[in-house]
């Protein structure tokens, strides 16, 4: 099956809508703000380029007319055929699938922790399993090392495990803390994550 045809109902219009419902925003917004393009990408640690769809939505409004983002509010790269980290980790074996990366999530200050932005997260895991998304995979930054893992079940690429376990045992030591080994990202405190530039994450998506 080609990119093409996998991608069918993948559309503009589809996405349009798709955004105009999850932020009740103006549609005419939606639509001039909403850039959708397909493009080859370098696959990360891998030879050769692999199809993606991106889509990018510089303006969020609410019906009202209130910006609730702009500068880049969304971004989402979907890839045809991509690594999947969860056949990595769970079973050690290199596969690919589609790959649903999440690049940006923007919303000003004032409209964080309203629900807003969970609403969005919830409606896009439906929309990514409508058109036959395997993994969601993505760096979280800031806030979502927190909220990704505890709200939406995200989990900590198994590779990183090391690393993170070897900062957090030295993050113990400086706040004279009983360090315990942590097999679970929901377990760091959120202290310590701050402290972390990002993690990568993956959701997989049956």
């Amino acid at each position: 099956m080609s990119p093409s045809e996998h991608f069918k109902s993948f559309t503009f219009d589809s996405i349009a809508t798709f955004y105009h419902f999850a932020s009740q925003c103006p549609e005419e917004e939606v639509v001039r703000s909403l850039e959708l393009r397909t493009e080859m990408k370098k696959c990360a640690h891998r030879n050769g380029e692999e199809p993606r769809i991106v889509y990018a939505l510089d303006t969020i409004r609410h019906t009202v007319g209130s910006i609730l983002a702009n500068k880049s509010a969304v971004e989402r790269w979907i890839f045809w055929s991509y690594p999947l980290i969860s056949a990595h980790c769970s079973k050690g074996i290199e596969t690919k699938g589609t790959v649903a990366y999440n690049v940006t999530f923007f919303l000003h200050d004032e409209y964080q922790n309203k629900g807003i932005g969970a609403l969005i997260y919830r409606l896009e895991e439906k929309l990514f399993r409508e058109i036959g998304v395997q993994e969601i995979q993505m760096a979280a930054t800031l806030a979502g090392k927190f909220v990704w893992p505890r709200k939406f079940q995200f989990k900590l690429f198994c590779d990183d495990y090391g690393l993170i376990e070897h900062q957090y045992r030295d993050w113990c030591g400086e706040n004279a803390t009983n360090y315990v080994p942590i097999w679970d990202v929901n377990s760091y405190p959120k202290k310590f994550l701050d402290r972390i530039n990002q993690l990568r994450l993956y959701k997989e998506l049956n």
